[in-house]
């Protein structure tokens, strides 16, 4: 009869169990790495929308650009990463506006977030600037690739 002797074995489970307690942590700073370009390129792309001045649009009438403050409003929103959402190895985030979200504009408070939407989606009177998702058609490569490559990194890292 024959026989089969293998040795290593005992390192190579270390090694798994080490890695199944590093996925978690592992998936977070990766994402966070690519979503940070996509959040980088949003804000970016916000200097893109034109404007005119403001102006009231007749009913039936030609739709109008944003004005200079509604862009003002979308840019001075705080835009970043939100926190991470994380289950076993897998791990998601938000990339939008931070904080209250809250601009001046008018003299009254508005939800930058609905500011940017009337932008980014148009209005009954407004034209639609979809930057946002131009954005990030944009860059999915490049944050699916960061992300890739930090967590390779990450995992090299580990079995050093």
């Amino acid at each position: 009869m024959r026989s089969l002797t293998t040795f290593g074995l005992d390192e190579m489970v270390a090694n798994f169990d080490k890695a199944e307690a590093a996925a978690q942590g592992i998936a977070k700073a990766s994402l966070y790495e690519g979503a940070a370009i996509v959040a980088d390129a949003i804000h970016e792309s916000l200097n893109s929308i034109q404007t005119e001045p403001f102006r009231f649009v007749p009913e039936g009438g030609e739709k109008r650009l944003p004005s200079p403050e509604e862009k003002a409003a979308a840019l001075a929103a705080k835009f970043g990463v939100a926190k991470h959402h994380a289950s076993g190895a897998e791990a998601d985030t938000v990339v939008g506006i931070a904080g209250s979200g809250y601009v001046k504009m008018v003299g009254k408070r508005v939800p930058a977030a609905v500011v940017l939407r009337s932008i980014q989606s148009g209005t009954s009177f407004m034209v639609a600037q979809p930057v946002v998702r131009k954005a990030i058609n944009r860059v999915k490569g490049a944050a699916a690739a960061k992300i890739a490559s930090e967590a390779e990194a990450r995992i090299q890292k580990l079995f050093k």
